[in-house]
């Protein structure tokens, strides 16, 4: 299963240590993080530290 997510931090290793917190720590998660844009960011109307699944 693959399941995508914005998140509005400041750094990639913010971002995936709030996606991991979603899951079991004895389940195994495999995260990849990629910085948005400004410009993205924008388009998604992404608040600082907001959290959602990507649409």
């Amino acid at each position: 299963m693959r399941e995508t997510y914005v998140v509005g931090c400041p750094t990639r290793e913010e971002a995936e240590a709030r996606i991991r917190g979603l899951y079991p720590t004895e389940l195994e998660v495999r995260v990849f993080a990629t910085p948005l844009s400004v410009s993205e960011t924008k388009e998604q109307k992404l608040m600082a530290g907001e959290f959602r699944p990507w649409q």
